[in-house]
């Protein structure tokens, strides 16, 4: 964040100021041209800014507080492009995602393979785009009886949620999502003509490498005929 000061004064433009920050573990200040400060955060909490002139006889106090903005990333899996927030992930033959949108650059790599990806033209009522629930990743659970990707960069000692939509227009599919960090989380989302359900898997804390992994298979209650599971969209939240 950048901050100026100006003194009210007719020889105002004439003063040079100088910029502290009571407590330098909040944040610290360095002053740059036209009496202006760059203001960098260092942890949530509260200080106090400083302005004075180089004369000391004037100076301004003003309170800083500095607050934790949690970061999303949207994540589209399939062929047909969704616009921004979302990150569009078109081939899960490719090697993955870099520089993603609202996640501070950090990539999604594919780990374990998907059998491709399908586009059946499918509205959503949760008010995603049409482009992020019309196609999906899937796999043929018969052949392939997990798949999977992988979050890397992620801020250790800092909680994720995770939430998947999936839609189909098959009958019996289910998907088991399972989120694995240091500690782990499952949940099951039944796929079939599915306008408006999600599943979260809250409170994941990356491993200490700062990864985070995602594995799919079909849910127990999978009695599609290839045991079809996949997914449309994953949104990753800091919690």
């Amino acid at each position: 964040a950048t901050a100026a000061a100006s003194v009210d004064d007719l020889a105002g433009d004439s003063y040079q100021l100088k910029w502290s920050v009571l407590n330098s573990d909040v944040a610290t200040i360095e002053g740059v041209e036209n009496n202006a400060a760059v203001i960098t955060p260092v942890a949530v909490g509260k200080t106090v800014i400083k302005v004075e002139t180089a004369d000391g006889k004037l100076c301004y106090f003003s309170d800083l507080t500095v607050t934790k903005t949690p970061k999303t990333c949207y994540i589209d899996f399939g062929v047909i492009d969704s616009p921004a927030p979302f990150n569009n992930y078109r081939n899960p033959r490719a090697p993955g995602l870099v520089n993603m949108l609202d996640h501070r650059g950090r990539p999604t790599a594919l780990d374990k393979p998907f059998s491709g990806e399908l586009a059946r033209g499918l509205n959503n009522n949760l008010g995603l785009p049409k482009t992020a629930s019309e196609d999906m990743f899937f796999s043929d659970g018969i052949a392939i009886p997990l798949s999977g990707f992988k979050v890397t960069g992620l801020s250790q000692g800092t909680k994720y949620t995770f939430s998947f939509y999936a839609h189909i227009n098959d009958r019996g599919t289910e998907t088991e999502f399972h989120v694995i960090g240091k500690n782990d989380g499952v949940a099951y989302l039944v796929n079939d003509d599915n306008f408006d359900r999600t599943v979260e898997i809250k409170g994941i804390e990356p491993n200490d490498e700062g990864v985070v992994y995602i594995e799919m298979k079909p849910g127990p209650n999978n009695v599609q005929w290839a045991k079809f599971f996949g997914v449309n969209t994953m949104v990753l939240s800091e919690e």
